[in-house]
């Protein structure tokens, strides 16, 4: 919230469902409008197995940011660097990379790495520049 006071937007965009991220957007204080997910068609209240577009999935992470905003991010945080997240982190200002689970991924994340990338850790306040 103190970031939308300066201008800022805080976005949740997930390859998630919409209900997940809606529930933590929730939960963070986030309004709803500033969220995306994955979401289906639901008709006479059956969920069913066709997606709504635009999925916000690698390019359509960047799709539903400009959708909300109409530019880019300025700090985008994900987990996936290689699929779901390529597109947003590289676009970003800055890109927030969650500390990868092994060494061979995080060595990768380190050889691919453009400079205005870096490494968070999980359940920590550490931050390490690539």
């Amino acid at each position: 919230r103190d970031a939308e006071a300066v201008g800022f937007l805080t976005l949740a965009i997930s390859a998630s469902s919409i209900w997940s991220v809606e529930a933590a957007a929730t939960f963070l204080k986030l309004p709803i409008r500033h969220c995306r997910g994955i979401a289906t068609e639901v008709s006479d209240q059956i969920i069913s197995s066709k997606l709504k577009s635009p999925v916000p999935y690698g390019k359509g992470k960047l799709a539903a940011i400009q959708s909300i905003c109409g530019g880019l991010p300025l700090l985008a945080l994900g987990d996936s660097f290689e699929k779901t997240d390529k597109e947003m982190l590289e676009k970003a200002g800055f890109g927030a990379v969650i500390q990868p689970a092994n060494l061979e991924t995080l060595n990768r994340l380190r050889s691919i790495a453009p400079p205005h990338w870096f490494v968070i850790k999980p359940y920590t306040a550490e931050i390490n520049i690539l």
